[in-house]
């Protein structure tokens, strides 16, 4: 692991009430602190702190340089002068549980964490953070929840996705790992590339000629074509893999699975309409089908049919309890449909389960 702390997620504060200079100094030592100058940052930092000794800011950037110089033990102690005098400073409450982290503290790391995550919710590196320390100490669930908490807290960041699939691969879960992988090269992820390439595309091609050896011999094997179906789409060959599940109906035209899977690829092949109609008839089949209503919710959203968008995310919510993304999801589906009243409780419902991304449809819609 990097052991530099990463300046990128920083929050700067503006603490109320300093002077003019010390504000100064602060900026000053800061803009250095960006550009990687920690020897020079230091004395800014210090100075700041000479005219005003309550300035947290000033040793929360002190603490900082010396992490990235990778002072740890002196970090900690301007980490810790920079919480007591504002326990407000998220950041620093994180970048003191990352330092723990790196000294190999990891019962102060994992308390820096929890207490954050505590005060917090929506602060997803530390969930992260509690991830690492789980995985390295092999404890693969707590690991596995943790993540799945970061990605609930923040739906747009890939690392979750990548840590969550390297121990899901680490033990043996190999499926699960490309999956996740998959997701965070959707969101952006380059080492989750060189992941996917290294060891999801030998494994699904292994896959994929096995299975088709067995359809060779058995071509009515509808095991066989479910499952090259799924390493086919884990390929991102969609084609490929409708036509095996086309088979799977040809042979058996009430297999739910097969249904339910199809519609899963039509929606990934932006293909609502067929989507729609293959969740329909998973439904049909099993009415108690909650992936089918959730993947059904959002091909109806796209197709504009704003009430059983609604009636089906309504139906997960009630069974999951509105993990996710889901409260928003159906809010934008009551605000496309012109009902702003229940739109906006959803979304100050899904900002209060941790969903930052509802903040700004609350700001633009619920005034």
């Amino acid at each position: 692991m990097n052991k530099r702390i990463p300046l990128a997620i920083f929050t700067f504060l503006c603490l109320a009430g300093f002077s003019q200079t010390t504000n100064q100094l602060t900026d000053s030592g800061n803009v250095r602190l960006k550009s990687g100058k920690f020897t020079e940052a230091i004395p800014y930092f210090t100075k700041a702190i000479n005219t005003d000794p309550n300035n947290a800011k000033a040793y929360y950037y002190l603490g900082l340089a010396h992490a990235n110089m990778e002072n740890y033990n002196q970090a900690i102690i301007y980490f810790t002068k920079a919480i007591d005098l504002d326990s407000t400073l998220h950041d620093a409450i994180y970048n003191r549980g990352v330092t723990y982290y790196y000294l190999d503290k990891y019962d102060e790391a994992i308390a820096d964490y929890s207490k954050l995550v505590k005060i917090s919710p929506s602060f997803y590196p530390a969930f992260i953070g509690l991830g690492n320390i789980y995985a390295n100490e092999k404890k693969f669930n707590n690991a596995v929840d943790n993540y799945t908490l970061a990605m609930k807290a923040n739906t747009k960041s890939p690392e979750p996705y990548r840590f969550r699939g390297s121990v899901y691969y680490n033990t043996g879960n190999t499926d699960n790992a490309c999956l996740d992988w998959n997701e965070a090269i959707q969101l952006g992820d380059k080492v989750a590339e060189k992941y996917k390439a290294q060891y999801c595309i030998p494994y699904f091609n292994k896959q994929i000629d096995e299975y088709s050896t067995i359809i060779g011999k058995n071509p009515k094997d509808i095991k066989a074509y479910t499952n090259r179906s799924y390493a086919y789409s884990s390929l991102g060959e969609y084609h490929d893999a409708l036509k095996d599940l086309d088979s799977v109906i040809a042979i058996f035209p009430k297999d739910t699975l097969a249904y339910y899977k199809r519609g899963v690829v039509y929606g990934y092949l932006k293909n609502y309409e067929k989507a729609y109609a293959d969740l329909s008839t998973a439904l049909t089949l099993f009415p108690g089908y909650l992936e089918a209503n959730y993947n059904r919710a959002d091909a109806a959203y796209h197709l504009n049919k704003y009430d059983q968008c609604i009636d089906d995310y309504t139906k997960v919510i009630a069974k999951s309890g509105g993990k996710y993304n889901l409260y928003r999801k159906r809010g934008m589906a009551y605000l496309n449909k012109g009902d702003k009243t229940n739109a906006c409780k959803d979304f100050m419902e899904a900002f209060s389960n941790g969903d930052d991304d509802a903040r700004t449809l609350i700001q633009n819609n619920c005034k």
